[in-house]
């Protein structure tokens, strides 16, 4: 049997509104849910004794079945909510699926474990009540509930979420808002390093919220070794009377794929891993970490489905996506603009709707013809801009932030001897703050590790003075030796 039917059914069973009938109550939960009696009558008599059906229906069934769909179709937010409703619907398969055993088997309504299952599921289904449009409280509610949070916060709060390493960057965005965020950049410029830097900033600075971190690109493995990566990069503490020198040398040969191997030639580097490893794992422990790949979330439906699973209870993951293109999202679009621009916007009304923040990426379409001489970079005047997001402008529009990701100095950024470069992090789309600026950030790329710097003075861009700018640190050239390169 069709689910959405068995749903509606079930619907019908578990209302307790007196003022209708069985048979109205099945009627009008199955136009609620999108389905036509027409249709799928005779699969439903099928379901149903007919007896019930012949004794329960009115004579007039085509005429009540239109009066419920013409409410529907007055109701503004009925289409687009239907699609939400077929995903939520969907967290409740399991329970339904017993629940048609045990009704077609003649176990009675009134039995104690029929009774729990179907508040289980009228449970689920009450969280899709906006799939009949109207709103979930009365404006009126809305307003005071508002009025009162703002007054909660004292004068110097963020209106979001604070970050550690990266407050400077949380500061300027008045906090990490409920929103959707984008990081644009070309390939292997670190849109990945900077959201895995910023999920696990979140994480520490943010005790009591989840996080989520979906890869539809690398497997699983690839993000648990940059996260214990980074993590590991900050347990490598200087040691007391250590020369600053001394401990950047040997800090400097941290790096993913090492961290991979045996370390017991490397104590002090085992033992910042062993750290960042507990951390990891008491994190995953207690509920506040997930990470998911393609293997796992692949499509808008179970992500959503997913995503709503951890924000039950009033809490408020932080949630990021790695590779969004590659999430499938059905048949509904023409071609692939349209399914780029259907993606931001099914994550726009997502974030909206559970009022969390969303992060993901976007890439940069390459250059062409003479272009290509001409280095993306902040020296070069070369900046990328949001309407070079490959995915498409109007994929950014839906976003409240863009982040444009791209190096200082090309030369430097792409030279196997600075272990460290700046990257700038270019805020160029804010409707979060009045803040749109860049950021600059060393770039540690071989243990995927970000720090901004919020006192460095950048390369002034080519034909403009080079006075008062800071130099690159030419000395971090002598922390890495040539082997590690091979």
């Amino acid at each position: 049997m069709n689910q959405k039917i068995f749903i509606a059914l079930v619907e019908a069973f578990a209302a307790t509104d007196s003022r209708l009938s069985a048979a109205d109550r099945l009627i009008e939960a199955i136009t609620n849910a999108g389905l036509s009696i027409e249709e799928h009558g005779d699969e439903i008599s099928t379901f149903i004794d007919e007896k019930e059906i012949r004794d329960g229906l009115p004579e007039n069934i085509l005429e009540t079945y239109k009066k419920h769909s013409a409410r529907l179709a007055e109701e503004a937010e009925a289409a687009k909510d239907r699609e939400r409703a077929a995903a939520a619907l969907g967290t409740a398969g399991t329970v339904i699926e017993e629940l048609r055993e045990n009704i077609t088997k003649g176990v009675p309504a009134d039995n104690p474990i029929m009774i729990a299952k179907l508040a289980e599921v009228t449970e689920t289904l009450a969280e899709i009540g906006t799939s009949k449009g109207k709103p979930k409280e009365p404006l009126a509610d809305f307003l005071a509930r508002k009025y009162a949070e703002d007054a909660t916060r004292k004068h110097g709060d963020l209106l979001g979420l604070d970050l550690r390493r990266f407050h400077f960057l949380a500061e300027k965005l008045d906090g990490i808002q409920p929103g959707f965020y984008i990081a644009a950049a070309e390939t292997n410029i670190g849109k990945t390093a900077f959201l895995a830097n910023i999920f696990l900033d979140a994480l520490e600075a943010n005790p009591s919220i989840p996080g989520l971190f979906v890869t539809l690109d690398d497997p699983k493995s690839v993000v648990v070794d940059r996260f214990t990566s980074i993590l590991a990069y900050l347990a490598f503490r200087q040691e007391k009377g250590e020369d600053p020198d001394a401990f950047a040398r040997a800090r400097a040969e941290l790096n993913i794929n090492r961290l991979r191997k045996n370390l017991d030639f490397w104590p002090r580097m085992k033992a910042a891993k062993e750290e960042a490893a507990s951390k990891l794992a008491t994190w995953a422990k207690t509920g506040r970490l997930d990470i998911r790949d393609i293997t796992e979330l692949s499509t808008g439906e179970a992500l959503e489905k997913h995503i709503r699973g951890m924000a039950k209870g009033g809490q408020k993951p932080f949630v990021v996506i790695d590779a969004l293109f590659n999430l499938d999202i059905g048949e509904g679009a023409s071609n692939l603009r349209e399914e780029n621009i259907e993606r931001a916007q099914f994550l726009k009304k997502l974030s909206d709707d559970l009022t969390i923040p969303i992060w993901t990426t976007a890439e940069i379409r390459k250059r062409n013809g003479t272009e290509k001489t001409k280095h993306r970079d902040y020296v070069s005047k070369g900046a990328p801009t949001v309407d070079d997001i490959m995915e498409s402008s109007k994929y950014a529009y839906n976003a409240n932030a863009v982040f444009m990701l791209y190096p200082e100095k090309w030369e430097d950024f792409t030279s196997p001897e600075n272990i460290s470069p700046y990257l700038v992090i270019d805020i160029q789309k804010n409707k979060l703050s009045d803040f749109k600026h860049p950021i600059f950030a060393t770039f540690t790329k071989r243990a995927a590790f970000m720090a901004i710097d919020p006192e460095y003075k950048p390369t002034k861009p080519a034909k403009e003075s080079q006075e008062n700018a800071k130099p690159v640190q030419d000395e971090k050239k002598s922390f890495i030796r040539k082997e590690d390169l091979l």
